[in-house]
């Protein structure tokens, strides 16, 4: 996948290591990835917040922080929308 908005996750960068390697290894997963369906994410992410329209909602690290991805699986594109900050509906 193609991965944009990239400088949004910049907000989470430096918060504590945890977080830095959650930030490096997710990224780096959603670049690898060969998602053609919402199944596909849901099978790799098995406890991320599926909403329609084909957007994710993934928990960083054990936090209560996080970062809300839309995805358009024809064009093989992942765009990081926003961030959830420290809520608790996550």
């Amino acid at each position: 996948m193609r991965l944009l908005g990239r400088n949004i996750l910049h907000e989470l960068h430096g918060r504590d290591v945890r977080t830095d390697k959650w930030l490096v290894s997710w990224a780096a997963e959603v670049r690898d990835a060969n998602w053609k369906h919402a199944e596909d994410v849901l099978k790799q992410f098995p406890h991320v917040r599926h909403g329609e329209p084909d957007y994710f909602v993934f928990r960083v690290g054990g936090s209560n922080t996080g970062v809300k991805l839309t995805v358009m699986f024809p064009l093989g594109i992942a765009v990081v929308s926003y961030l959830e900050l420290d809520t608790e509906k996550l």
